[in-house]
């Protein structure tokens, strides 16, 4: 018995919708000599404890911050200055 109440060995019945999966089992069964039941156990356990192999890092590309081209280091520092000068007067 497993832990949740439910006997380790489950029978249920499964719909194969898509043509590529039954074809897929089928050409399993075929090369390995196995029977429906252990090639469909065998193509869950590789699904369940494989990796995603098509989901990619996420990743972010750095770059520099586009700024208005006549904003100049000077200009910013002024800018910077006044929002000061205002914060600290309380205007």
């Amino acid at each position: 018995m497993c832990g949740d109440g439910y006997d380790a060995r489950m029978r249920t019945t499964v719909t194969l919708d898509d043509d590529d999966v039954v074809a897929a089992l089928r050409n399993a069964m075929r090369e390995r000599g196995v029977s429906f039941k252990e090639a469909l156990n065998s193509a869950i356990r590789s699904g369940l404890s494989a990796a995603n192999p098509s989901a990619r890092p996420y990743r972010v590309e750095p770059s520099l911050p586009r700024s208005d081209p006549g904003l100049t280091s000077q200009r910013s520092t002024n800018c910077w200055r006044a929002v000061r000068t205002r914060r600290s007067s309380g205007t």
